[in-house]
């Protein structure tokens, strides 16, 4: 509707425009207001996990100054990994035949152990057992 046509309106029906516009209005703030409220939740602030807080979120920044270190074990710490009550069962060797810088072959070479590691699977066996009740004839 535009400014020639509202002029042609009466009193009236202005009023009633007007009053409809303002319930319009009323409605659309308390939407917007919802929806920023929406927008304005975090972890911090209501029951949604860290995950969900998208991109850019502020990361909390611990009183803790930082020591200068790598993260992680230090150089010379020795680990405390899984130890093994039984020697195992299998041992595999991984043995190069070529050498990985220059390619001259190590047929021949003596090797020392550079890393280990141990796998534990756990076997497991079908045992079917078949029940009979035996009544006399």
């Amino acid at each position: 509707m535009n400014r020639n046509e509202m002029m042609g309106l009466s009193k009236e029906q202005l009023v009633e425009i007007n009053l409809a516009l303002v319930e319009e209005v009323k409605k659309l703030a308390t939407r917007v207001a919802e929806l920023e409220g929406q927008l304005n939740t975090n972890s911090g602030n209501s029951g949604k996990p860290p995950s969900g807080d998208g991109p850019g979120a502020s990361v909390t920044k611990t009183g803790r100054e930082r020591s200068g270190k790598s993260p992680g074990g230090q150089r010379g710490h020795r680990g405390k990994g899984l130890v093994l009550s039984r020697e195992p069962d299998e041992t595999v060797e991984y043995r190069s035949s070529v050498c990985e810088k220059c390619g001259a072959a190590l047929t021949g070479c003596e090797c020392e152990c550079a890393r280990r590691s141990n796998v534990i699977d756990i076997e497991v066996e079908l045992k079917i057992v078949r029940h009979r009740q035996m009544a006399a004839v």
